[in-house]
């Protein structure tokens, strides 16, 4: 019986459910689903995927990164075949790990599918560690099946990326770092998430800077990891290719793109919606409020490249649906009738010491900022302070 089922199981099939129901709704009754590979008319991948799929759905203009990720399937394990039909072989092979995973499958529609999958397995995963989370708070599961509705993960699906997977080990890595006998399959975690999209670094930098733990210097791997993986696509293959510059100063982009825009009004929603939403989660979970004012930081200081559309900028703040879900049924439960007020910890999420509670302050979204930077610079005083008692080599 359906009350019987865990609440993160159940966030998981019912963010499945609404993934689903999206393609059901988005695709009609074609259920086309190389529409989703969103191979451009003029892409130079248009040769390579038709090879395979003769009938495959074009779009207008370079078309956007699934073609990619198809090429990339396809020519695993040896990159450099790729060259020629992707913009940037070492940049788009950064994020390995989706494209690695449909590489034993049949060429064609097989690939195609095991895309799709892939996505509504990595929504899934987020769907349950996002209620796992909240349950550690006293909440419900509906934080979890907020994910199915998530522009973010949503975009990822329909445009056959790897983000939905690369946030499902991200935020899982972040289940998995609260219990202490579980540091090597959180890093493991963080790691293929780095490698499947290189912003999820923020989630494990988000735990580093609230962990109370010596083990958070294992939190250094993911990184490191990354960029060694870059060395190697570098020396391997060494095409120029795509330029990566797509950071300016803080709202420069913006100013670019017009802030009377649809994109720029969604994107100031987001950002304010964060705000608010980390103001709230700031005395119940410090990691997942500084993760949500990372993501601001970034769509802050964004290009035109991304803002330029309204999917492709929620990309940069995956987590502000869910969570906001998450503060309001935690604020909700809290003022209900006959609800007992929830202590908050004094403790760090990743601390295995026991809880101690004090009363919860009220805080506001200038008051979070302003703890951000306290917590930046504790980190650098303890940073300096670590190196200056280790023995020189």
């Amino acid at each position: 019986m359906l009350p019987s089922v865990p609440g993160p199981a159940r966030a998981a099939a019912v963010a499945v459910a609404l993934a689903v129901l999206v393609t059901l709704i988005d695709l009609g009754p074609g259920f086309d689903l190389t529409r989703y590979l969103r191979v451009g008319e003029q892409a130079s991948a248009r040769g390579f995927v038709e090879a395979d799929l003769p009938d495959t759905h074009l779009v207008p203009g370079w078309g956007h990164d699934g073609q990619a990720n198809y090429v990339l399937s396809r020519t695993l394990p040896d990159l450099r075949d790729a060259d020629g039909h992707l913009d940037s072989v070492t940049y788009r092979a950064r994020r390995i790990v989706y494209p690695a995973l449909t590489a034993p499958l049949p060429d064609g529609m097989a690939v195609v599918y095991g895309f799709w999958a892939i996505n509504l397995a990595g929504i899934g995963v987020a769907a349950a560690a996002v209620a796992r989370l909240a349950q550690r708070h006293g909440g419900g599961w509906v934080a979890g099946a907020a994910v199915g509705l998530t522009p973010a993960f949503l975009t990822s699906m329909i445009v056959h990326l790897g983000d939905a997977l690369g946030l499902g080990l991200a935020i899982a890595g972040v289940v998995a770092w609260r219990r202490p006998d579980a540091t090597r399959t959180a890093i493991v975690l963080f790691t293929l998430a780095a490698l499947t999209r290189e912003t999820t670094l923020l989630v494990p930098a988000a735990v580093f800077l609230t962990a109370g733990s010596d083990r958070r210097w294992t939190l250094a791997i993911p990184p490191a990891v990354l960029v060694a993986w870059m060395g190697v696509l570098e020396v391997w293959i060494g095409d120029a290719g795509k330029s990566t510059a797509q950071f300016r100063l803080p709202f420069m982009g913006w100013l670019t793109q017009g802030l009377g825009t649809v994109e720029i009004t969604v994107a100031l929603a987001f950002v304010l919606a964060s705000l608010w939403t980390a103001s709230r989660l700031r005395s119940v979970d410090p990691t997942l409020a500084l993760l949500l004012l990372l993501d601001v930081a970034v769509l802050t200081v964004v290009d035109r490249d991304v803002l330029f559309d309204v999917r492709n900028l929620s990309r940069v703040v995956p987590w502000t649906v869910p969570f906001l879900v998450l503060a309001i049924d935690l604020a909700w439960r809290r003022h209900r009738p006959g609800a007992s007020p929830q202590p908050a910890t004094t403790h760090g999420p990743g601390s295995s010491q026991p809880a101690k509670t004090h009363s919860v302050v009220k805080v506001t979204p200038a008051s979070t900022v302003l703890w951000t930077g306290h917590r930046l610079a504790m980190s650098v005083s303890f940073m300096r302070a670590s190196s200056s008692k280790s023995p020189s080599m």
